[in-house]
């Protein structure tokens, strides 16, 4: 069976390339009977305009491919790939990648970078006898990756190692750090799949090496629904449960990378709580019924006769697409539900909203949550 639909599939191929041949074929004989009749070489001056563009967008496009080519060589449990973002899941701990490019794209001057994003949650351990605790260990091992980064003249951007005791501007803001957010920039044609992967594993051996893999905590936090329960497991966000009343709760499975920091108005939550009140708690979804084709009707109902507002759906191969645009302020946003692997994707780019992307384990759940964050954008 497969042998027949890769034998199609050549079969197919093969056709588009003689069609493609023969217009250029043609295109050309056309140019070249135009100089011999009519002396004029206005066919081969638009030829030559098409070669030009054609050349330059190969070239502007480099960037994207070498960074699907260093995505694709990276080891993972699931991954999502995209032209510009990447998600990468070992076990409970997700890479973000991101490629852009610095300067003006069509000067020389711009220059493709790559960035890569990983939280570090601190174990929780008291201090040793020499003063010493595992939180002050995994700064060190970190400050060393990028110390010997900087050493082989790879590095172009780190994030500032958090510290137990915050200044005084800090401190007024009510922030409590639990774990370190690991940014890193490199130039993209400096970085190779090896030496990526590389990276990544001496990041993946700090993780095992504090078994922080395990590391799960929860957090509590008023909303005007009421009361919102998370829990974290690894760096990723596992599940919520909003409780309206005592007899009124409602959960919701994803996964997303988690903040490593608490705000004024949020509070940690045992975990042995969380998980009882997880236990009865019902699915919160308007619909467990929800397909990609539904999703599509439903998203452009939602924004018919919104002042404001355009919205354009278009469906994909891979998934679907909404894009979100307000005129008055010259902005817009992409939105994209895409499966990738065994998993349902959600993620979003532009000046509205950038979402790193967000996995859920059915399509139904991910046309949901692609709702609700529509409906956000529309009413905001």
């Amino acid at each position: 069976m497969k042998k027949r639909i890769f034998e199609t599939a050549m079969k197919q191929q093969l056709k588009n390339n003689i069609i493609v041949f023969s217009i250029i074929l043609f295109y050309i004989a056309f140019a070249v009977a135009e100089v011999v009749i009519e002396h004029t070489y206005s066919a081969f001056i638009m030829l030559g305009l098409l070669f030009v563009v054609g050349a330059l967008g190969y070239a502007l496009g480099k960037w994207a491919r070498d960074f699907k080519k260093l995505m694709d060589s990276l080891p993972a449990d699931h991954k999502l790939v995209t032209q510009s973002v990447a998600a990468v899941d070992i076990g409970d701990f997700r890479f973000i990648y991101h490629v852009y490019e610095k300067g003006n794209g069509f000067s020389p001057a711009s220059k493709s970078y790559l960035s890569m994003e990983v939280g570090i949650p601190f174990p929780e351990e008291g201090r040793d006898e020499g003063g010493y605790s595992a939180r002050d260990s995994v700064r060190c091992d970190l400050r060393h990756l990028i110390d010997s980064l900087q050493e082989e003249g790879l590095l172009t951007g780190a994030n500032p190692i958090v510290e137990d005791n915050a200044d005084e501007e800090e401190d007024t803001a009510g922030v409590t750090w639990l774990g370190q957010p690991f940014w890193l920039e490199f130039p993209l044609k400096m970085m190779n799949p090896a030496r990526l992967a590389g990276l990544q594993e001496k990041i993946m051996g700090i993780v095992n090496k504090y078994r922080l893999q395990d590391v799960s905590w929860c957090i509590i936090r008023g909303s005007e629904y009421g009361s919102e329960y998370r829990y974290y497991k690894g760096n990723l966000l596992q599940s919520t449960v909003l409780l309206r009343e005592a007899f009124d709760r409602s959960s919701m499975e994803y996964k997303a990378v988690a903040p490593l920091q608490t705000g004024e108005f949020e509070n940690r939550f045992s975990v042995d709580g969380y998980l009882e009140l997880y236990s009865l708690a019902s699915r919160d979804l308007g619909r467990d019924d929800l397909h990609v084709k539904d999703t599509r009707k439903l998203a452009k109902q939602m924004f018919k006769g919104v002042k404001n507002r355009n919205a354009s759906v278009s469906e994909t191969q891979e998934g679907l697409s909404v894009t979100v645009s307000i005129p008055k302020q010259m902005a817009a946003s992409t939105y994209h539900l895409v499966k990738s692997g065994d998993r349902w994707w959600v993620y979003a780019s532009g000046r509205l909203d950038n979402i790193d992307p967000i996995s859920l384990d059915d399509e139904s759940a991910a046309c949901d949550l692609l709702l609700r964050v529509l409906l956000k954008r529309r009413d905001s």
